[in-house]
């Protein structure tokens, strides 16, 4: 008896040669739309640089929200900044740190406790003024209900976990269970009161009562800078808004408009060769004319060109030139562009032959608005601009679609002054002449 045979197993060496061109066609199709589709992820939503999309980008492009990793950064009050500041590297001042009055601007009596002394005994002392820091940050971080009550009782009782390991005996109750009872008030009184008091060199920002305190210990509230797909950001400038009009073959081949509607071509010659890189382009160009002092945008410097004209002009663009930071086309060769999405009008901007020169530049375009929220923080500029990149121009309204977002400087100022408002807030204040005390003025 014979043994059944198997029948004959398909492979695609069985297919005539037109079917196996149709399946080989549709395999590399498959393989090819694969590996476009990783090209786009990476190119268009990979913000980390990484080959793929990391969990942040999935979520920033789908919820509009950051993924943290950890816990974002804690928001602190003004007080708690400026104790637990740096020692050194920068101003001893309400602007920078008030972490030297802790040790070497403590009135001389820091630099005679480690004068002469042993390495232990200097990281003895050092542990104890930083310790200081530690009791008042606890101290500042508590309820305000909690923190009066300390406050009067000159007594801070925290858990012993949390209190510094070591203080100045004189701020101790019980040097060995610190926690226990740190004297607070005396402690804001030694460190505070002797430059903020009625007699001390701040006493413009008295810091003698715990109501005078109170108003520095404020928790700022989170700046929101918008995120997610869609968003586009670039730098706030502080300057003087501007559109400028350039038509080499009109009578007038430049013009410029600031936002009241006034002509204020006379007050920029150093624009006045922007018509001779366009060529026979006529466009609308909506920007910021920003004057810089040291690297920086000065509003006191723009102040200094705005209105005058004639041989003045002349003479401040040579001592005090400005620059004409350009964001946006409004018109392109007699067509408006205004109803085109904001990714669209950035195209038509950056092929203008507009060469950066000394006098304009194109606005930055970034796609990470916490980075450049930071970034402009640190270098002390006046904010960011978040704009949706799908989003037409709309002149003349405030849109949801164009995002200002300036960085607040907490201060105290001495008002001068005041105007009334105009149009929708003709009832309320206008403008405020504010003035800064500097130095020892009363």
């Amino acid at each position: 008896m014979t043994e059944p045979t198997a029948p004959p197993r398909f492979t695609l060496r069985a297919l005539p040669l037109p079917a196996k061109l149709v399946v080989t066609c549709f395999l590399m199709a498959v393989g090819l739309g694969y590996s476009s589709a990783m090209v786009q992820l990476h190119m268009q939503d990979s913000r980390s640089g990484k080959p793929m999309p990391t969990v942040a980008d999935v979520v920033a492009k789908f919820t509009g929200k950051r993924w943290h990793e950890s816990a974002p950064p804690r928001q602190v009050s003004q007080l708690e900044k400026l104790i637990m500041g740096p020692v050194e590297g920068v101003p001893f001042n309400g602007i920078g740190s008030m972490a030297p009055v802790f040790f070497h601007n403590d009135a001389g009596n820091f630099k005679k406790l480690i004068q002469g002394a042993s390495p232990e005994v200097k990281a003895r002392i050092i542990a104890e003024r930083e310790g200081e820091r530690l009791a008042l940050q606890l101290w500042i971080n508590l309820p305000a209900q909690q923190r009066q009550g300390f406050y009067e009782a000159d007594r801070l009782i925290v858990p012993a976990k949390q209190a510094p390991k070591s203080i100045t005996p004189k701020y101790a109750s019980n040097q060995t269970k610190i926690s226990e009872g740190i004297r607070v008030k005396i402690l804001l009184h030694d460190r505070c009161v002797r430059c903020h008091g009625l007699d001390g060199v701040q006493s413009q920002f008295p810091l003698e009562t715990l109501a005078q305190l109170e108003g520095y210990m404020d928790v700022p509230a989170g700046v929101t800078v918008p995120e997610g797909g869609g968003w586009v950001y670039e730098v706030k400038w502080d300057g003087v808004r501007g559109l400028i009009a350039i038509d080499a073959s009109s009578p007038t081949p430049i013009r410029v408009t600031t936002r009241l509607g006034n002509d204020a071509t006379g007050a920029y010659p150093e624009l006045r060769s922007l018509p001779d890189m366009l060529g026979d382009t006529a466009v609308l160009l909506d920007g910021e004319i920003v004057a810089f002092d040291q690297g920086k945008p000065s509003f006191g410097k723009i102040q200094e060109r705005i209105g005058v004209r004639g041989p003045d002009a002349e003479a401040r663009a040579l001592m005090n030139p400005v620059v004409f930071v350009i964001f946006d086309i409004l018109h392109l060769n007699g067509h408006s562009t205004r109803s085109l999405p904001q990714r669209n009008r950035r195209a038509l901007l950056e092929q203008l032959p507009l060469d950066a020169g000394r006098s304009w530049r194109l606005s930055s375009v970034y796609d990470d608005g916490g980075m450049l929220f930071e970034s402009t923080r640190a270098a002390d500029l006046e904010g960011v601009v978040a704009k949706r990149s799908d989003a037409p121009y709309r002149p003349g309204v405030r849109s949801s679609a164009w995002i200002k977002v300036k960085h607040n400087i907490v201060g105290e100022f001495v008002i001068g002054g005041w105007v009334p408002g105009g149009g929708r807030r003709e009832q309320a204040i206008g403008a405020l002449i504010l003035g800064l005390r500097s130095g020892n003025d009363p």
